[in-house]
This record gives C-alpha cells, structure tokens and sequence, in this order.
C-alpha cells in the first residue's frame, strides 16, 4: 500500500485530507505540522509521496523543505495552496514537486494528483537506468577506443627496445660502447612507465602519493619547465596566490597537469600569443556548476590556465576529456593528454572546468580543496644505493621468472644473498629443511594457489622469523579489494627501480616505518 506524509500546520484541514486519502485507498503514515519535523521523521521512515501546505509553521514553507529533500531523496511532493500564484507556481518548478493542487479540491483531483506524481516518479526512475545504461555504452566504447590506442603506443616502445637489444648484442660481439643502447632501453621503459600511468590515470586507478603541499610550490616548480618549452613568440605571465594555502595531493601529478594544460594552450597558439597561470584561493558559498560536475560548496585552490589561442567548437566541449579524442592532426596530438587530466583530477578529489570560444581562446580551471594542515612535511634526502647495501639473506617468491631474476640480480649485486621460488609450493617443500634461514621474505601478492600474504602467515605459523615486502602490478588500494590483507609488511608497487627496492629492503631489515 502506498504510505504518504502529511505536512500541515491547521489541524482540521490535516484531519480532513487524511480521511479523504484513507477513503480512497491510501494510508497516512504520519501528520506534521512544519517542514523541520518531516525532515526528521524522513531519516528513520521514506513515504512513497508528500503532500504538503505551502504554508507552514517555522522558517521553511514547503517548497524550502521540499527543495532539502530532493537533495537527498527521490520523493514525490504534492504541493497544497490556497490561491494560484504565478511566483509559487514557478519556485515549485525549479524543486520538482509532481503536483500542486488549489484548496478547495475533490477526492478525485486528489486521486489524479497522486496517480500522476507516482507515474512520474516512476518514469524518473526508469529513465534515469536508460541513461546509465548508455552512460556504459559510451564508456565501453571509449575503453575499446583506449585499448586500441595503448596497443600502437606499446608497439612502438617495444620496436625501441628490441631495436637496441639487437645492436646491444651485435656490439658486445665487437667490443664496443653499449651506454648509448642501455639509454634508449631504459628511456622506453620509462615512457612505457608513463603510457602506463596515463592508462590508470584515465580509469581514475592512478597510483598517487599525496602529501600536502603549498599550492605556489606547484606554480614556481611548473613555471620553470614551462620557460624552457614556450616560443619566444608566445608570452607568459604568472599570477600566484597572495596568500599561504596548502592542498593534499600528489606534486608530480598536479604539475604534470598543469603542464599538459600549457601545452594545449601552446598548440592552440601557433601564430603566438598570450599564456596566463593563475593561482587563488576561492571560497564558495554556494555549490558551483562546472563543466565535469558540481562543486560543493567549501574551500578551494583555483589553478587557472588561460590562453588566446584559436579556442575550442563549442559543439567539442563535451568530448574534449575523451580518451583518443583530438581535433589535433594525427601526428601532433594522441587524445589521451585531456582525458589523463580529467583522470588525475578526478582521483584527486578535484574538479575541472573549461570555458573556451571558437577564434577568442580558452580558460582551464582546477578545483582542489584545501586542507586544514599549516605545516609541510620535512623531505628527506635520497638515500644513496651505496648506503643501502648490505648482506642479509632474502627469500624471493616470484611466478614470473623475469621479474624474480632481476630482482635478485638488483639484490645480489648490492651484497645480499639470496633464494629464489617460482611459487608458494616451492618455498614449502624447500622450508621443509630446518637449516634454511632468511632474515626478508619478497613475495609477490598474487601468485597460484596461495597468496603472498597467506605464505608469509604459513612460514611464521612454522616457526621462522623474518620481515616481509609484499610486491605488485596493483597499486595497495586494489590488493585490499581484492580481499588481501597486507598489513603488517612493506608494499613496493610495480615498476621499481633498484634505489626503490634497496630503500624498501633496508627500511624493512632495519625496522624503519614502511614506505
């Protein structure tokens, strides 16, 4: 049976309007007199429908306090009035109520009202499935595109690095010089590294590392970059924020942000022009409406990129943060800079927006909230691989033989001693001998029959002492929904280098906090 709210302040009148509702066919599940008490009633009980006086006792009538509900509920409203006034009739618009009668009404009107304000709800609901399920049509889509696009970019990177594997061997053969190829290998992986990032950053599955940050740091540290990739033709000028605020994100990828942002505005400029990049802080007092969203209101730091290039077709606004979609030439543009951005953004807790006109120019906003914190974090310097040696014994348990054999390889050329397992059973069978000691187990998370995390349990549970590093393709986050439980050891995610892999050996063996 449909339950419906009351919400009247004349007593009579209530009374009156819950016998006729009773008469045909409907229960009241409660009478209030004013907007305060319904909002209350409505956190432990959700009636299928409202009906509700626009005039009531207290500070909200009943468009206010419908307009409070439709914010976090999907509650149809009939709204009771006793004249016809133009300026209630359009308030009541903008809050959605699916109803508005004029006092004095039949049981029949009623009935209408309700019938109507519940199909509507019901065609609310329905349609809003229609567009998620094209909301996921389009994403399909864009994923398909993505996939295609990372495949040619991998390609390439790998034709670079066979290439100079060819001509590392051929030169090692006649003695010579092999610096130059190691180069080009290591300067593929990196991009490699960056494809990578780029992918995990458009499914907002980017590994970040936040820490807070004063937001002028980020414009200082980009305008230095942006001074060595600017023509001479193109002027630029930065306008910082006045006033200390910091932000908890991650550095790098802000900048690189930023940076992505000044290069579309450079491409937009090929005739020259001006950049301007601009920090402030902005305190909404209301929620903002923004090209990727709605912006509560609160506190935030506002990055600005603003040039007078040829700007963006208004009817390309709406794809611009697209993966692979460019109106670049095919040589000069690959479509993922813009949906990266939006991706890092997004994960940050950020909003961005875009104002832009066809031949006039465009403005890039990003919105960051700001934190509480007044202190920065004191940083470290980096520890030098040559004060991270040592010679303790490591245990290796990888199942993908090239990652197990050159994570040794790291390790025994810096001192370590070490033993290598393809899998979990194999560490078994070999702990089986009492003389096998390891001071550090490496485990990767994800291996054949038994997790990394289980292992390490089943060889405490078995006597041995040892520290733990559990390694992965997946950033922590996604071990964790995975449903494995990595607490208690060090997590060093997928790719590493060898100062990362020492500095986490060491911390780990030295029982530093795990980093």
């Amino acid at each position: 049976m449909i339950s419906i709210f009351i919400v009247e302040d004349e007593a009579i009148v209530a009374l009156d309007l819950k016998n006729n509702l009773e008469k045909i066919g409907y229960s009241v599940a409660g009478i209030v007199p004013s907007g305060e008490e319904v909002l209350e009633k409505i956190k432990d009980f959700i009636p299928d429908l409202i009906i509700m006086d626009i005039k009531l006792q207290g500070p909200l009538d009943g468009i206010d306090t419908a307009a409070i509900i439709n914010e976090k509920y999907n509650i149809p409203f009939i709204i009771l009035s006793a004249y016809s006034d133009e300026g209630i009739i359009e308030r009541a618009k903008h809050v959605e109520p699916f109803g508005y009668l004029i006092k004095p009404f039949g049981a029949n009107n009623l009935r209408v009202a309700i019938e109507m304000a519940l199909y509507r709800t019901k065609m609310k609901y329905e349609l809003s499935k229609l567009e998620q399920q094209l909301r996921q049509s389009e994403k399909m889509k864009a994923v398909g595109d993505l996939a295609g696009g990372i495949a040619h970019d991998f390609n390439n990177i790998l034709t670079v690095i066979l290439g100079y594997s060819t001509l590392i061997e051929d030169k090692i053969i006649h003695g010579e010089n092999i610096i130059s190829e190691i180069n080009g290998i290591r300067n593929a992986a990196l991009k490699a590294n960056s494809l990578t990032k780029h992918l995990l950053a458009f499914s907002r599955k980017q590994v970040l590392n936040p820490e807070i940050v004063e937001i002028n740091i980020i414009i200082e540290n980009v305008s230095r970059m942006i001074n060595r990739l600017l023509p001479e033709n193109i002027s630029l000028s930065i306008i910082a924020a006045d006033e200390y605020q910091a932000v908890f994100i991650d550095q790098a990828q802000i900048e690189q942000v930023v940076l992505n942002l000044v290069l579309n505005a450079k491409d937009a400029m090929q005739e020259g022009g001006y950049l301007v990049i601009n920090s402030r802080i902005c305190r909404l007092d209301a929620n903002l409406l923004v090209t990727t969203g709605l912006v509560p209101k609160g506190n935030y730091v506002a990055i600005s990129v603003k040039d007078n290039g040829i700007g963006i077709p208004a009817e390309n606004i709406e794809h611009i943060f697209d993966p692979f979609f460019t109106t670049k030439s095919v040589n000069k543009g690959t479509g993922l800079g813009l949906s990266t951005v939006y991706g890092v953004i997004k994960q940050s807790g950020g909003y961005i927006d875009v104002e832009s006109e066809n031949g006039k120019g465009t403005i890039f906003t990003i919105y960051l909230e700001t934190t509480a914190e007044k202190t920065l974090p004191i940083k470290k310097p980096e520890e030098q691989i040559e004060k991270l040696k040592g010679d303790e014994t490591i245990l290796i348990v990888e199942d993908e033989d090239d990652v197990r054999k050159i994570v040794v390889r790291m390790l025994s050329v810096n001192g370590y001693q070490t033993i290598e397992a393809s899998n979990p059973g194999e560490v078994l069978l070999i702990s089986e001998n009492d003389n096998m000691v390891f001071d550090l187990l490496i485990a990767d998370v994800f291996m054949p029959l038994m997790n990394g995390k289980k292992l390490s349990d089943r060889l405490h549970s078995m006597g041995k002492e040892f520290k733990t590093i559990y390694i992965s393709g997946y950033e922590s986050k996604v071990v964790k929904k995975k449903g494995v439980d990595i607490e208690g050891g060090g997590f060093l995610p997928k790719p590493f280098e060898t100062v990362d892999l020492l500095t986490m050996v060491r911390h780990a063996l030295d029982g530093m906090p795990d980093s």
